[in-house]
């Protein structure tokens, strides 16, 4: 079942105290073509894998116990519940749990997933990042990935949604512009990618990756459940 977004109003609640700051979560290794591609852009994106991953984490004991990290209040999840709730026992599931034991390890493990994409069912990390820095454990999390990738059959879960998490890009681009997060968020960024998604509601921030002169900043932001409204399709 589809679930629309109706109302026109996205709240970008972006912890700008900490734009700026140089990532040592994730850092470069960005190739020309890279560059030259992204620079002077803005892309507001939902990765798969970073879906993937936050459908992971939104199962954990942990974020059970900090009802501030997963947006709980809409229909997009009460569908996500109810379709994934059997998988909550998954070794994916409880070995992501066992490995968070602060928020800062949340954030860590969010930054890091931007790094990461989907290649028929292979949670691999993307040509232009490295993680070699990361406290968070991704080459072990990975086959897991990919087990509850596959035992869940999540691509089918991320395909029937494509509308809601379109629906969220196409309000969020028409509310920012690459020059307005230049002069108000970044003013050294050459690129901006937004990365949103209907399950995340806390640790709204930014993280900067650098590297061959180029700059660009990666907004996580937060989108309350007063300025998204789901209604189910008739």
């Amino acid at each position: 079942m589809h679930i629309k977004l109706y109302h026109s109003l996205i709240s970008l609640a972006i912890l700008t105290t900490i734009g700026g700051c140089k990532s040592y979560d994730v850092t470069s290794r960005y190739t020309s073509r890279y560059i030259t591609s992204n620079t002077g852009k803005l892309a507001v994106v939902t990765p798969e894998a970073y879906e993937l991953g936050l459908s992971i984490l939104a199962l954990t004991e942990f974020a059970g116990r900090d009802t501030s990290l997963i947006n709980s209040n809409t229909d997009y999840y009460r569908e996500f519940k109810a379709y994934f709730d059997k998988y909550k026992s998954h070794k994916a599931v409880v070995q992501l749990n066992a490995g968070l034991t602060s928020a800062k390890m949340v954030e860590q493990f969010r930054n890091g997933l931007f790094a990461f994409k989907l290649i028929d069912g292979r949670f691999a990390l993307n040509e232009n990042y490295r993680i070699d820095n990361s406290k968070i454990q991704f080459k072990r999390y990975a086959i897991l990935f990919e087990d509850f990738y596959r035992d869940s059959n999540f691509e089918g879960f991320y395909s029937a949604h494509q509308s809601t998490y379109g629906q969220i890009r196409q309000k969020t681009e028409g509310l920012v512009s690459f020059d307005n997060l230049k002069s108000t968020l970044n003013k050294d960024a050459n690129s901006f990618h937004i990365v949103v998604s209907p399950l995340m509601k806390g640790f709204a921030g930014t993280m900067d990756i650098k590297g061959m002169n180029f700059n660009e900043c990666v907004v996580f932001p937060y989108l309350t459940s007063s300025s998204l409204v789901y209604k189910q399709a008739k």
